[in-house]
């Protein structure tokens, strides 16, 4: 059994890799969700909801 450990001589159909191509293709982070602003929103809507069922006397 042998392998074959040269490398190819031909290299032309190998595409030509730039540092700016390198960089572009970088994963970018990931962004989170904001969970207090959704909070935020959801007690905001509570408050308001609330007030217009409540009596003037209990606000």
């Amino acid at each position: 059994m042998s392998v074959e450990t040269s490398s190819p001589s031909d290299t032309s159909s190998v595409p030509a890799v730039s540092a700016a191509s390198a960089r572009s293709a970088a994963p970018t982070p990931e962004r989170h969700a904001s969970w207090g602003g959704v909070v935020a929103l959801m007690v905001g809507v509570f408050a308001l909801v609330t007030g217009e069922f409540l009596p003037a006397s209990l606000l």
